[in-house]
């Protein structure tokens, strides 16, 4: 036998006997994750903005920070 080979039997052998004995444990519990259907979880939305106007002429992200700080509704709970 070439030496590769008696290498890799080896090796097989050492893995099979690390494996031995594994039978006799308890598999681990799965969570159920479907008990509830994806779509029917409310979902919490948080807005970031991240960035700051370059000019006066586009306010874009000065305006969104007062649109998100002055509606209650679209406002991220603390």
């Amino acid at each position: 036998m070439s030496r590769s080979i008696l290498i890799l039997l080896m090796i097989a052998v050492v893995s099979l006997q690390a494996c031995k004995g594994r039978g006799d444990t308890a598999p681990l519990p799965v969570a159920d994750t479907l008990a509830q259907p994806c779509d029917t979880i409310p979902r919490i939305s948080v807005t970031f903005i991240m960035g700051r106007d370059l000019s006066a002429y586009n306010p874009y992200y000065s305006l969104a920070n007062q649109y998100y700080r002055l509606n209650p509704d679209e406002r991220t709970p603390p």
